[in-house]
């Protein structure tokens, strides 16, 4: 029985090169390569917002997720974020110790353009619920 077709060596190579390109493929831009800043902390709490972090981009883990600033290549993003350094939550209108948004996820998905900046944030509601929004764009 065989195996191993030498003819199909090129199809295997071929294969296994897309597929390495397809993993090395990352959202953030390199240096001089266009990009689109977004910045994660420097919300105003008078407004109720909070700085965030991202957990993850188009559903992938990020290890950048302890970054308050991401250059990331122009396109659609969902990220996945959750809100940090909100000192005794049990404080905050509508929430409780123990049932922090801290401890929630939630995603904002975004369009990015070169150039521009975006100011993300946490929106912490009085009922205790939290979503993410974009409060600030520059260019």
């Amino acid at each position: 029985m065989k195996i191993f077709s030498w003819t199909l060596l090129p199809v295997l190579i071929l294969a296994a090169t897309a597929i390495a390109g397809c993993a090395t493929s990352t959202p953030f831009a390199g240096a001089g390569q266009p990009h689109a800043t977004v910045i994660l902390n420097g919300s105003p709490r008078a407004q109720g917002l909070y700085p965030v972090r991202v957990r993850t981009i188009n559903g992938h883990l990020t290890a950048r997720q302890n970054q308050p600033l991401l250059q990331l290549k122009p396109g659609r993003y969902t990220l996945g974020l959750r809100p940090v350094n909100i000192r005794h939550m049990e404080n905050l209108p509508g929430m409780v110790a123990g049932n922090s948004p801290a401890r929630t996820r939630d995603t904002l998905t975004v369009t990015l353009q070169p150039g521009k900046s975006y100011y993300v944030a946490a929106r912490i509601q009085q009922n205790g619920n939290w979503h993410p929004v974009v409060w600030k764009t520059t260019d």
